[in-house]
């Protein structure tokens, strides 16, 4: 099993992020998923690649069993995937909205704040586009809006379909972001998507605000002996849980306390 952060947990929080796989249908949640989240115990988890629907009625019970019984959804555009971010303590859907390029970016990316954590909290997955056209601009909108909110106790967390340490022009700018004082936690763990042939990338990551003084990051691909990580009905999806253990960010005025 994946080692994850030992340290002592209060005050620090935990947040997990996990893109389920569902592409733009309404797949079956597995059944590993809940049993992983009680043993994980974050504060907050945030589900991208994950379409809503009616058959998610039962998801949404056994959220609330473990706790987690605020939940907010993105807007679903079209066929595209949405973002599901659910708290133990109350949360709001917040004003950002992500880069205006096109549908899929539009829903992949979800933003809430949560007074009692104070934090502000933005689920994200990062479309592949095709065009390098569509790649760049969705970047270069993407980095703005994130140094933005630098003022603010702000986490974004998700599939960023790019490494900050790989050669591509995304990996640049999320290396630029921790120039200008963004943290980028390396998580621990081999790497958090694995296709059918065996390819393995480390593309899941959290970006924290400045504010906040350390975070640290593991991918868990693991649970009860047994791999979670891959394709097939025994595997939740095959992207890893990026688990993020975090101290609250130092207050200032921007804190939504």
């Amino acid at each position: 099993m994946s080692r994850l952060v030992t340290y002592a947990r209060a005050p620090n929080m935990r947040i997990v992020a996990w893109n389920l796989g569902h592409r733009t249908k309404e797949q079956a949640i597995k059944k590993p998923l809940l049993g992983v989240l009680e043993y994980l115990g974050a504060d907050v988890v945030s589900f991208n690649e994950y379409v809503h629907g009616e058959s998610r009625e039962s998801l949404a019970v056994g959220l609330g069993v473990l706790g987690y019984r605020h939940i907010v959804v993105s807007e679903r555009s079209g066929t595209q995937n949405q973002v599901l971010i659910a708290s133990r303590a109350p949360i709001a859907e917040g004003a950002l909205r992500g880069p205006a390029l096109n549908e899929s970016s539009r829903s992949n990316f979800l933003h809430v704040t949560c007074r009692q954590l104070g934090v502000e909290v933005v689920g994200v997955r990062a479309p592949a586009y095709e065009s390098a056209r569509d790649k760049a601009a969705y970047w270069a909108e993407l980095a703005r809006l994130i140094d933005s909110t630098r003022s603010r106790p702000m986490i974004f967390i998700g599939d960023l379909n790019t490494d900050p340490d790989g050669k591509r022009a995304s990996s640049e700018v999320l290396r630029e972001l921790e120039r200008l004082g963004w943290q980028i936690p390396r998580p621990g763990g081999e790497y958090s998507w694995r296709n059918t042939k065996g390819t393995r990338t480390r593309i899941d990551h959290v970006l924290l605000a400045p504010s906040f003084t350390f975070a640290q990051a593991t991918y868990l691909t693991q649970f009860g002996g047994s791999e979670i990580v891959g394709s097939g009905r025994r595997f939740v999806s095959d992207h890893a849980a990026l688990v993020v253990d975090v101290p609250p960010p130092e207050t200032g005025p921007n804190t939504p306390r």
